[in-house]
């Protein structure tokens, strides 16, 4: 059966650069919401398919992951869970409803994934390594961040006990990227003076998309092979 990388939220930012970047190796599954942009995506780089899901319908997802891949007949060696979402709350605002979206896509979605990929029935014993795109946010507090930092530190918890779990046939890591461009955070950067503090907390710069896609680069590869469980900061340094 033909081994293939899924990349989840692979229609913008991160996710999308990631997949475009391991297209050059590896054989891809794009997913997003989108199917006219996964579609133009998948038929530009060869080798690929493309999953349409909404990752809040979090009950469906098993099925859905499942009928892809058989419907294909392939297996999935390499997971990366880019696909995330973000609001800015305050604290005396927050409630379950205000934060169950949140919790679904960021976190609740990849352990759906998770449970299918590790079915022998399903996908072989194939899985070799796990990827989390988190967020400096799940170890460093910040105001409104309460729900989205809830959201990243859950699924880097959950990361380190499923790094155990599974070694030592699987390995299992989270990126931390700081402050970085992306569709996600561009109304971020259109505030000027929050602009001038990133530019006075890191030492190295803001960062760029591809230097987070260098990082996850490597530890998709072997010559991370010794590392598993960890919480891998990519924030230039920042002094807070």
């Amino acid at each position: 059966m033909k081994k293939y990388v899924l990349i989840t939220g692979a229609t913008s930012g991160i996710g999308k650069e990631v997949a475009l970047r391991l297209a050059k190796e590896y054989n891809i599954i794009f997913h997003g919401r989108n199917h006219e942009n996964l579609e133009i995506l998948s038929n530009d780089v060869e080798n690929s398919l493309f999953w349409c899901y909404d990752l809040s319908l979090v009950d469906g997802i098993s099925s859905s992951l499942k009928a892809l891949m058989e419907k294909n007949e392939i297996v999935i060696e390499k997971l990366v869970h880019c696909a995330g979402i973000d609001d800015n709350l305050p604290v005396k605002l927050l409630n379950y409803d205000s934060i169950e979206k949140l919790m679904k896509v960021n976190f609740y979605s990849v352990v759906e994934i998770i449970n299918i990929l590790l079915k022998r029935s399903v996908n072989k014993n194939e899985l070799k390594n796990i990827l989390f795109i988190s967020s400096i946010s799940a170890i460093r507090g910040y105001k409104v961040k309460a729900a989205y930092s809830a959201s990243k530190a859950a699924l880097d918890a959950y990361m380190k006990v499923l790094s155990l779990e599974v070694a030592p046939n699987i390995r299992v890591n989270s990126i931390l990227p700081g402050a970085i461009k992306t569709k996600m955070t561009e109304k971020s950067f259109e505030n000027e003076e929050l602009v001038k503090h990133f530019v006075e907390i890191y030492p190295l710069g803001i960062g760029k998309v591809q230097q987070i896609v260098d990082m996850v680069e490597f530890y998709l590869s072997d010559k991370s092979s010794w590392v598993t469980g960890q919480q891998i900061v990519v924030d230039g340094g920042s002094l807070v």
